[in-house]
């Protein structure tokens, strides 16, 4: 049996040693892209979020985060349940 969670954007975290490691990551997204636009993106926050949600759902230990695409899925008419 799979033993998921779903990323949750709304969980960030203050850790000074996470915050620095998702800005690490975030240069080093940029410089392995190379970029035809100006992009504004905040990848260090993304990235801030996506090592939080590892630390929080103990993707360590086995589990798999799955990180949806859809803007729905925790606001909105079709928001999905903590259940699902």
């Amino acid at each position: 049996m799979l033993k998921a969670h779903y990323l949750n954007y709304r969980q960030v975290s203050f850790d000074a040693n996470l915050i620095a490691k998702a800005q690490l990551l975030a240069t080093q997204y940029r410089a392995a892209k190379q970029q035809v636009k100006k992009n504004d993106r905040d990848f260090a926050a993304a990235f801030n979020v996506i090592l939080t949600n590892v630390e929080v759902y103990q993707a360590y230990d086995g589990w798999c985060l799955q990180i949806p695409t859809n803007n729905n899925l925790f606001s909105g008419k079709k928001k999905r349940s903590a259940t699902q």
